[in-house]
């Protein structure tokens, strides 16, 4: 293994740990490699801070009633259907309304999670740009990759706003999804090595990601890789006080998961 990766695995593990009050993460987790568990990872990008963790279990708890109402659908098994909600540990099945206000942000489809997940894939191509820019010594700020990237993103309206106004409220989008960026990393790009990216990389099938979480254990060793890498290069700041990026990294607002295995 190089040298590197195994530097920046070693601080991920010293970050996970919270041993230290100055290196740790905001939460750390598990995810079990199933429907339930892929659930769980999505939701978690789109609501990964804990103040919004009512908003995350009713996004979790959606996408899976929704999963065990299509399987009834097929199926017409009700012993099938009680044990679907027994083992993704659902109190009761949401009904249809409540899915939709929760996935979609309901008839106007003014938000929900799908609207969190598209910031953050939106936030990741920013993160994929700039690191490219960096690589290739291309001389562009952050801010001239957030403007050019939010492009494919943002909606009209926010492209006819005030120059800086829109700069501004897009560094929101980028900001909220610092967190989990790692996350979205190792998730698009386990999507894109089973074929459900288009050629820009955007995301095709992120439903069918729910029912085949053959995706997670690529991802999740993927966002190890990452998030290990920013540390390396956060640590080497605290030391030089060169700052490599043009946004902030700070370990103590990342929300961390590793694969759940049974002994």
């Amino acid at each position: 293994m190089n040298e590197i990766i195994k530097i920046s695995r070693s601080l991920v593990s010293i970050y996970a740990s919270n041993a230290l009050p100055d290196k740790s993460f905001a939460r750390t987790g598990y995810v079990s490699n199933d429907t339930s568990g892929a659930a769980d990872y999505l939701a978690l990008l789109a609501y990964p801070c804990s103040t919004e963790d009512s908003k995350r279990i009713k996004f979790r708890n959606a996408l899976l009633s929704a999963v065990v109402i299509d399987d009834y659908k097929t199926h017409k098994d009700i012993i099938r259907r009680n044990a679907l909600i027994a083992s993704f540990q659902l109190d009761k099945l949401m009904i249809w309304r409540d899915i939709d206000r929760a996935i979609t942000g309901g008839p106007n489809k003014l938000g929900g999670g799908v609207k969190r997940l598209i910031d953050r894939f939106h936030s990741y191509h920013v993160f994929a740009a700039y690191d490219k820019a960096l690589s290739d010594d291309a001389h562009l700020t952050h801010e001239n990759v957030l403007s050019h990237i939010s492009t494919a993103y943002e909606s009209p309206r926010s492209k006819l706003q005030d120059a800086e106004d829109r700069l501004v409220n897009l560094k929101k989008v980028f900001r909220a999804s610092r967190p989990v960026l790692h996350l979205v990393y190792g998730l698009v790009r386990s999507f894109a090595s089973k074929g459900w990216v288009n050629d820009q990389g955007q995301i095709l099938h992120w439903k069918q990601a729910i029912y085949d979480s053959s995706w997670m254990n690529e991802a999740l060793e993927i966002a190890e890789v990452i998030l290990g890498m920013q540390l390396v290069e956060h640590e080497s700041k605290l030391k030089t006080g060169k700052q490599l990026r043009g946004h902030l990294f700070d370990p103590s607002e990342i929300t961390h998961i590793y694969p759940f295995t049974q002994k």
